[in-house]
């Protein structure tokens, strides 16, 4: 299978590993677009490499690094989960688990966060809650069965990351309003 494969690469990357390899897949992104700014709109006449490459190299830092504190979270609160619950999963199951989940709030989320936005309305905030904890436990459990993961462990793990996601944006929403009553 394609995920056990996987499991087996990833069962010796390290976080850093990981992280190592988006930063430099960010900083051949930033290059090519601020090499092809710099040769389409030279501002002083001269064009510098080495002002291209740092400015690459520093704007690659930003991305690689919020996306690192997610990942981080994301790893940590799976690996919380199972801990508590005393699963048996290995690392690198936990990893690609990790990146799955990351992958899933930064894309399909969004969408599934206005169609709830849409079915509930902007006003209230309990329902459309209700209704993304229970959309995100379903796919994280579906993503915990691609992977490979038993159907107790997936589930508990699914219900308590989704359980930990929304208790972080009620903290965010919370400070949210606590700065704008402030205001």
């Amino acid at each position: 299978m394609i995920v056990d494969v996987l499991i087996q690469g990833v069962q010796h990357m390290t976080l850093l590993v990981i992280l190592g390899i988006m930063y430099i897949m960010t900083f051949i992104a930033f290059l090519l677009f601020v090499y092809r700014g710099e040769k389409k709109d030279p501002t002083d006449g001269s064009f510098s490499l080495g002002r291209v490459i740092l400015t690459a190299a520093l704007l690659a830092l930003i991305p690689t690094i919020v996306i690192g504190l997610f990942l981080f979270a994301i790893l940590g609160s799976t690996n919380l989960v199972t801990t508590v619950f005393d699963f048996e999963i290995s690392a690198g199951r936990l990893m690609i688990l990790s990146v799955a989940f990351l992958i899933y709030l930064f894309t399909i989320d969004s969408i599934v966060e206005v169609l709830a936005e849409h079915l509930f309305g902007k006003e209230r905030i309990v329902w459309p809650g209700i209704f993304m904890f229970l959309s995100r436990a379903v796919i994280f459990y579906g993503i915990g069965e691609l992977v490979g993961i038993a159907l107790y462990p997936s589930l508990v793990i699914a219900v308590g990351v989704a359980a930990i996601v929304v208790m972080l944006e009620v903290l965010y929403l919370k400070s949210k309003q606590k700065k704008n009553a402030d205001s």
